[in-house]
């Protein structure tokens, strides 16, 4: 990161944090009128809560006094105090959505959808410090949350990374480019999100009811978490056969799994599978997983793993793929030492290193369990 984008980030976050920072104020705002305005109609014989100005007007629905003139015009003003936290906030999440449809060079979550994530969670802070109900606040922190959150979710399902669709200008990505940039945005939500809801359980004597915050957060941390779990499969497959495909491994298994359901053929005397096409392929193997794991210039292995931003994830798929590979190793271990598939002379020559060798070398000794 240069300093120069560093410092553009500062600024767009300070931007961000001041258009969010009068949502706040007006959300708690309306829920103060409201909860007065419901107390004040009670009063007068006339509860109200949640009602429009034109239901208290004339009496709300079924029988009953109006509500006095102070009641509805407290309800006016809470419904111009809403109308103008929503429009701003409409506002700045279309702003996000146009920023996060261009994905960053690195792959990682765009600032502009942390910053209005950011800005979405003073928002329920704001609401949770409210002068109403616990009820009303949650309400309207519900609210917020899910249209915040969800516009956020759907930006990322319209870049294509959810479902593999490709509109531009993310069609200029991969399919292993837009998982990896779904993985970064969903994984930097849930964790922002989870660390919210987390702090929004611990009650003081000064915020005895701080659950709001934790109620509006933990339906959309469940779905992000979700979402994380199944693109870091697809992060998987999709590296794992990319990588096949690197060393050719990708028609030697399928022939592999072709000849072992004929059990009467020999295998070193099918097309593709002879001994020295099986001797070329493994030196082929041998030299990508020492040259990766010796640390080569370009030589990784997971290259799309590797620009996962999160630390455990990235390990996580890095063990998956390494894993599959060994798997796949062993396999073809197993089926050249065989003697009746007729690869006993050029054993030596074909089968270099034992499963565990490998399964060290790719630091996976547990991947045949």
């Amino acid at each position: 990161r240069s300093p120069s984008r560093g410092l553009g980030d500062v600024y767009k976050r300070q931007a961000t944090g001041r258009a969010f920072g009068a949502i706040g104020p007006l959300c708690a705002l309306s829920l103060a009128l409201r909860s007065f305005a419901a107390r004040l109609a009670e009063t007068f014989g006339a509860p109200l809560i949640g009602a429009a100005p034109s239901a208290a007007a004339s009496g709300g629905v079924g029988s009953g006094p109006a509500a006095p003139p102070l009641v509805i015009a407290l309800l006016r003003c809470a419904e111009r105090a809403d109308a103008s936290a929503d429009a701003s906030l409409g506002a700045l999440l279309q702003r996000a959505a146009e920023t996060v449809a261009i994905p960053p060079t690195d792959l990682a979550c765009p600032a502009a959808m942390l910053n209005a994530l950011e800005g979405t969670i003073e928002v329920l802070r704001a609401i949770e410090r409210a002068d109403a109900t616990p009820r009303e606040r949650a309400a309207r922190a519900c609210a917020i949350a899910d249209r915040a959150v969800g516009a956020l979710c759907h930006t990322l399902d319209a870049t294509g990374v959810a479902e593999r669709r490709a509109p531009a200008p993310a069609a200029a990505l991969t399919d292993a480019e837009r998982i990896v940039f779904g993985l970064n945005c969903a994984s930097a939500l849930a964790g922002a999100l989870a660390d919210v809801a987390m702090a929004a359980n611990a009650a003081t004597p000064a915020a005895p009811d701080v659950g709001a915050c934790a109620a509006a957060c933990a339906p959309h941390v469940a779905r992000l978490r979700t979402d994380v779990a199944r693109l870091c499969d697809a992060l998987v497959e999709a590296e794992t056969g990319a990588l096949f495909e690197r060393c050719g491994l990708t028609h030697k298994l399928a022939a592999l799994q072709t000849a072992r359901e004929r059990p009467e053929l020999r295998l070193a005397a099918i097309p593709s599978l002879e001994p020295a096409a099986m001797a070329a392929l493994m030196r082929t193997v041998y030299a990508m997983l020492y040259g990766a794991t010796a640390g080569s210039a370009g030589a990784s292995l997971t290259p799309s793993c590797d620009r996962v931003v999160d630390g455990a994830l990235r390990q996580l798929a890095t063990k998956r793929v390494c894993r599959t590979v060994a798997l796949a190793h062993r396999s073809l271990h197993e089926a050249i030492s065989e003697p009746r598939n007729g690869y006993v002379d050029a054993e030596p020559r074909v089968a270099l290193h034992s499963p565990a060798q490998v399964e060290t070398l790719l630091d996976c000794g547990d991947a045949g369990s």
